[in-house]
């Protein structure tokens, strides 16, 4: 697991996560890889908002074997690209006390 950010994390910055292989069970065997990248910006609006959006990218490869008579997993082999974007903005309410966060992910 890795993290990048820049000097003024605060306003922008972008993270880069990879995993390795996970469990076994008795009945069968994952192997997965898994890569997260995160960009985001952050951007103050006024003194009561902050507005930060981002995009976002997963990536992740999966083999299940050894499976038994009763289970199987198809296809045994498995790759999924996810993109997504988003947006929130937190709203001060009472100063370092009470936040409202509104956002929205696609």
């Amino acid at each position: 697991m890795g993290r990048i950010l820049s000097p003024r994390s605060r306003i922008c910055g972008f993270k880069c996560i990879t995993t390795g292989p996970r469990g076994s069970w008795i009945c069968s065997r994952e192997n997965r890889k898994t890569l997260d990248f995160d960009l985001q910006y952050r951007r103050p609006l006024g003194r009561w908002q902050d507005l930060t959006w981002g995009l976002g990218y997963r990536y992740t490869e999966s083999e299940n074997s050894r499976g038994n008579f009763t289970l199987a997993f198809m296809p045994s082999e498995q790759v999924n690209r996810i993109f997504n974007t988003f947006v929130q903005d937190e709203i001060t309410l009472v100063k370092e006390r009470l936040r409202l966060t509104i956002g929205s992910q696609i």
